[in-house]
């Protein structure tokens, strides 16, 4: 594949990945991983301001956007193999890997899977995720209010009228459900080491992040790991986006976009 230009998506991996906004000759290409119940489409104010030197491509998990005839991924393991394959196929190296709290665990993963195929990007950014070791398996209700009252109530990032609204909750709560059945099926395995740079991020007001989580990251790589806090909570990056993104334009050495 020309190192300039990615190959059409054959079946098996169309939707999987998506570059809204192709550069030209682009020094790296970042691939953004959303939340739990997230679109990955929470991404598209991030191309201007990271072009033209930084092509910004996003994974899209089943059940959602243009895979919304497929049933959500509840199981790890196959999940993240489908992703990293899609990942070598079709996006021209190099390329690093940002990921926000589930999305941060995807990230990761594929970034052990990318090491492993000889083929490690570049950089990994992992955000509002505490080191993989610690597993954030939820109780969950059975009723869809119930389960969106919990996950607002533990990381105060469900919409007021999704909360309000039944006709929304039933729509976005099987999504929500199963990206959380995903999570609970992950599980570390310490011994796999990365040998690329990490930068952890997450609000100071985020209980799940504190610093001593950010910092323990450095366990996940033999290169060097730093992190920072933001204003905020779990959903930090609504109010923090430029403060974020200038670290990310620093972490691979790329020239400032638009601000």
């Amino acid at each position: 594949m020309n190192a300039s230009t990615a190959a059409p998506l054959p079946t098996g991996h169309r939707g999987v990945l998506t570059c809204p906004r192709p550069q030209v000759n682009p020094a790296i290409r970042l691939l953004c991983f959303a939340h739990s119940g997230g679109n990955p489409r929470m991404f598209q104010p991030w191309i201007d301001q990271l072009a033209p030197a930084i092509e910004l491509w996003w994974v899209t998990l089943p059940g959602r956007g243009p895979r919304w005839r497929e049933p959500h991924a509840t199981q790890w393991e196959p999940l993240v193999a489908d992703i990293t394959e899609a990942v070598v196929a079709h996006v021209p190296r190099p390329v690093a890997l940002f990921g926000h709290s589930l999305g941060a665990l995807l990230a990761f993963d594929v970034a052990l899977r990318l090491t492993e195929a000889e083929l490690p990007p570049e950089h990994l950014f992992v955000s509002a995720r505490a080191h993989p070791r610690r597993q954030f398996a939820l109780e969950l209700p059975e009723t869809d209010t119930d389960l969106l009252r919990l996950v607002d109530q533990v990381y105060r990032g469900v919409p007021e009228a999704i909360l309000n609204s039944l006709e929304l909750a039933e729509h976005f709560a099987p999504t929500l459900r199963a990206d959380l059945m995903l999570g609970a099926d992950y599980r570390y395995r310490g011994a796999r080491t990365l040998s690329v740079p990490i930068t952890a991020l997450g609000g100071v007001d985020d209980p799940m992040t504190p610093t001593e989580e950010l910092a323990a990251w450095q366990d996940c790589t033999t290169a060097t790991a730093r992190w920072r806090q933001f204003p905020g909570g779990h959903f930090y990056l609504d109010e923090s986006e430029a403060g974020v993104l200038r670290t990310i334009r620093r972490g691979l050495a790329a020239p400032m976009g638009k601000e």
